[in-house]
Formats: structure tokens, C-alpha cells, sequence
């Protein structure tokens, strides 16, 4: 569990680092490139604003090939923080 909350940690403020050029589908979809022999990611998607949700960066993941886990960043206004 300390492992999968260390890479949370790193795929956050990996994620910062990629979005802080600016957050658009290009940049949301370079998340892919956090891939590596123990974690898979798959590109982000932007996900459109809804009556529920602003528009967001989803991006989904496993580690280890045993968890998986997805992971909502929004596009406007995100501090780079993360709580989980």
C-alpha cells in the first residue's frame, strides 16, 4: 500500500510538471508517457464540463498489474494539490 501511495504521489506531481505548460487534451494525453515496467497508464482523456463536473483530465492506470486506478484533474483553476 506505501508503494502504490508513493507512485500516487509521483504521478501527481509528475502530472503538475506536464500540465503546468498548460491544460489542454495535448498535455492531459502526454500523461501516458508516466509509463514504466511497473505502471501502466493509459492516455488521458478531457472529459467535457457537465451539470455535475467541470471539464477534467481523466487518466486511468495500473500498478503492478493488480490495482487499478483512476485519477480526475481539472483543466481550470487546479493548485497541483491532490487528497486521497
Amino acid at each position: 500500500m506505501k508503494r502504490l501511495g508513493l507512485f500516487g504521489l509521483a504521478a501527481v506531481l509528475a502530472a503538475n510538471a506536464v500540465f503546468a505548460a498548460g491544460a489542454d487534451s495535448e498535455n492531459c494525453a502526454k500523461l501516458v508517457r508516466l509509463t514504466d515496467l511497473n505502471h501502466a497508464i493509459e492516455p488521458g482523456v478531457v472529459v467535457a464540463s457537465s451539470d455535475e463536473a467541470p471539464a477534467h483530465c481523466r487518466v486511468r492506470g495500473v500498478v503492478n498489474r493488480a490495482v487499478r486506478f483512476e485519477v480526475t484533474m481539472p483543466l481550470d483553476g487546479w493548485n497541483g494539490r491532490l487528497m486521497f
